[in-house]
């Protein structure tokens, strides 16, 4: 027991140490020297292996790895600069392979009259950074009309995208009614493709049904001209979808601190506005709160005096705070996720349609562990339910050591 406690106060305070550098290297991501604090942070001990494990989990490596290149073998190990400069290599040849890939994606349906916007992913990594190699990405996000998903799924085909988990035409439809994802991959091109529709990136919010379509505008990506969103939808899309993850990786809150800093002036009071009434303001101001108390991200007295006049707000934002510099760096549980999320809404309207889409509406898993006739489809929810059931009693009932 003796030699116990201060191992563990290294861990902690070797953690602290390496959060403070990753956070110094994010807060300023197209900054072309190394400054003062990530020096000062350096002379205090890092522990390089572990570093390394959280820019991979955080998914921050590249910009990390740009910030340590820029301070070279003077306070970084050749080994680790090695290292990096590998994995920046990589990335490098991914962000390109998927660029040209949603490139020829997208020409292909707007050649079928497909309407689409590209979300997050090369898009987004240029309109924060100009450059595809400061943001990681592994998978294509399309938002797209909930009927044109099916027609999308049989183009694509053509090229060889199929589903993540096929299912019976009548599953099919029917998951396409309740979700809003629909998951493609290609195997030949190693490529996973996602359709979001319903316009969020969050189950339970109800955003208008023009609120994506309404706002769209047009930039260029590879010589070619394609539909994007304005700053003030794009914030409110990042700060849903990173309270679906529970805030659990600084990816989620560089692209809300990056996107303040692209965007200057803000439209603060529409957007505090659509957040309203999307009963969604906790999400936009704790994903800010993150932001500005995290990577320094301005923001205008008005949103920190909302900040302020909210606990709920300062009491999620604190506690995601303190996980991201103590937790181990772990996918939380599907309860877990669920617990966050529903103390993330405004109102009860929000944390019911919340809990009966996570409990009762079927996923892909729940139509394939059971091939039901359709006039049994109402079921489903009854098989979700209980696998979710199965998952949480085995989950927290382990079975006694030797079984």
């Amino acid at each position: 027991m003796l030699d116990s406690t201060p191992k563990v106060k290294h861990v902690i305070r070797s953690r602290r140490v390496e959060i403070e550098l990753i956070l110094a290297c994010c807060g300023s991501p197209l900054q072309l020297s190394a400054d003062d604090s990530i020096g000062q942070i350096l002379d205090s001990g890092v522990d390089w292996e572990l570093l390394l494990e959280l820019m991979d989990f955080h998914r921050v490596a590249l910009i990390v790895g740009r910030r340590l290149s820029l301070v070279g073998t003077s306070g970084v190990p050749e080994g680790i600069l090695e290292r990096v400069r590998h994995s920046q290599y990589e990335a490098t040849l991914r962000a390109l392979r998927q660029t040209a890939e949603l490139l020829s994606v997208l020409k292909i349906l707007q050649q079928n009259d497909i309407q689409v916007i590209p979300f997050k992913g090369p898009v987004l990594a240029t309109y924060l950074y100009g450059d595809l190699s400061l943001r990681e990405s592994y998978d294509i996000d399309l938002i797209v009309h909930q009927e044109d998903v099916l027609p999308i799924k049989r183009i694509l085909a053509s090229v060889g995208y199929l589903p993540w988990a096929p299912l019976a035409p009548a599953q099919e439809a029917a998951f396409i009614r309740s979700e809003c994802v629909y998951e493609l991959r290609n195997p030949d091109k190693s490529l996973h493709l996602e359709l979001h529709w319903k316009n969020s990136k969050h189950p339970s919010l109800r955003f208008p049904a023009n609120f994506v379509w309404d706002r769209q505008r047009e930039t260029e990506l590879g010589g070619m001209r394609i539909k994007t969103l304005p700053p003030e939808a794009l914030l409110l899309l990042l700060c849903a979808h990173g309270t679906k993850h529970s805030w659990q990786r600084l990816r989620y809150v560089c692209d809300i601190a990056d996107t303040v800093r692209v965007a200057g002036n803000m439209d603060w009071k529409s957007t505090l506005n659509s957040a309203a009434k999307l009963g969604a303001s906790c999400m936009l101001l704790a994903g800010l709160s993150l932001a500005h108390d995290l990577l320094k991200a301005p923001l205008s007295n008005e949103i920190l005096r909302e900040i302020q006049r909210k606990p709920q707000v300062q009491r999620i934002a604190a506690e995601r705070f303190k996980e991201i510099f103590e937790s181990p760096q772990e996918q939380l549980g599907y309860w877990s996720i669920l617990r966050f999320n529903l103390r993330s809404f405004d109102n009860w309207h929000g944390r019911v349609r919340y809990l009966i889409h996570m409990l009762l509406r079927p996923g892909v898993q729940d139509f394939q562990a059971a091939r039901l006739p359709r006039f049994l489809f109402p079921l489903y929810p009854c098989i979700r339910l209980l696998r979710l059931l199965r998952q949480f009693t085995l989950r927290t009932n382990p079975a006694p050591a030797g079984h």
